[in-house]
């Protein structure tokens, strides 16, 4: 994302009570700051959150936002989402899980800490996965 040989990066913001996600450039040099301290979150959100497009605005979202990782629904009615990215990052996921999509309702988040992989090139929508629904 950056301008090469520049000193120019990519600045995240966003409204928490919108949950909408904003992208502009940066004249500021952050060189030498963490902005490669990636952490990792596993969340399961309980609720109204299957058919409702929960997981293709939880990916939306996630890849507006620099997010990696997956969302998927699971057998008992949650949905399940792991993501890396930086701490802002991830924090606004989190809150955008809380929040949840237009017809959905979030009634409970359950947040797990994990040592960040690296594995995961953007994020995504997953179907399988031991123990999981798969729906099909």
């Amino acid at each position: 994302m950056a301008c090469q040989g520049s000193r120019r990066i990519l600045t995240v913001a966003w409204n928490l009570y919108d949950c909408e996600l904003y992208l502009g450039p940066n004249l500021l040099d952050f060189s030498g700051i963490a902005m490669t301290h990636t952490i990792r979150r596993r969340v399961i959100v309980r609720g109204r959150v299957q058919g409702v497009a929960f997981r293709a605005y939880a990916r939306s979202a996630a890849r507006k936002a620099l997010v990696t990782g997956w969302v998927r629904n699971l057998a008992d009615g949650s949905v399940e989402a792991v993501m890396e990215g930086t701490p802002d990052t991830v924090n606004f996921m989190i809150a955008w899980f809380r929040k949840g999509s237009p017809h959905s309702r979030v009634d409970e988040i359950k947040i797990y800490e994990e040592k960040p992989s690296g594995e995961f090139p953007q994020f995504e929508i997953t179907f399988d996965g031991p123990g999981f629904w798969n729906g099909r």
